[in-house]
């Protein structure tokens, strides 16, 4: 199990997120931003910051399930907006979803995103145990190969 690091010689965090996390041994998973496409790439939530929101955490998941993981192996999260108005929605949607210890966050504003419509993208570093991991091939996923130092693309 991971652990969070929130010491109280900084200040406290709030929300759904700690300050560090130390990850237990497993396979470390970098995930590229996801936005609230579904699997057709239509944009789900139009002018919805809290169904986009859970879109992207669900994609999130969705990554991570290929390889045997879940949103509790998530260790640290990019959040990407373009209006700082929805942090309320976009903090009540994470704890709907992550459980503590909270991963670590970053919140960052942009001046936009490649679609217009788009109102959150979120990055993720996930570590899923070695006892759950699963690679990529062994589930069908013709994208990946095993080499012997670890995955790459096939």
């Amino acid at each position: 199990m991971r652990n969070a690091v929130n010491p109280t010689t900084v200040w406290p965090p709030f929300g759904a997120h700690s300050m560090a996390v130390i990850e237990p041994e497993g396979r470390t998973i970098h995930l590229g931003g996801q936005v609230a496409y579904d699997k057709s790439r239509n944009l789900v939530g139009k002018n919805d910051l809290r169904a986009q929101t859970r879109q992207t955490l669900h994609n999130i998941e969705q990554v991570l399930d290929s390889m045997g993981g879940t949103l509790d192996d998530v260790v640290s999260i990019t959040t990407y907006v373009t209006d700082m108005e929805g942090l309320r929605d976009i903090h009540e949607v994470r704890q709907e979803v992550f459980r503590e210890p909270y991963p670590a966050s970053t919140l960052v504003r942009i001046a936009g995103f490649i679609e217009p419509a788009i109102l959150v993208e979120i990055t993720a570093v996930a570590v899923i145990p070695t006892e759950r991991f699963t690679a990529p091939e062994s589930r069908g996923n013709p994208y990946f190969a095993s080499t012997e130092s670890g995955y790459s693309l096939g």
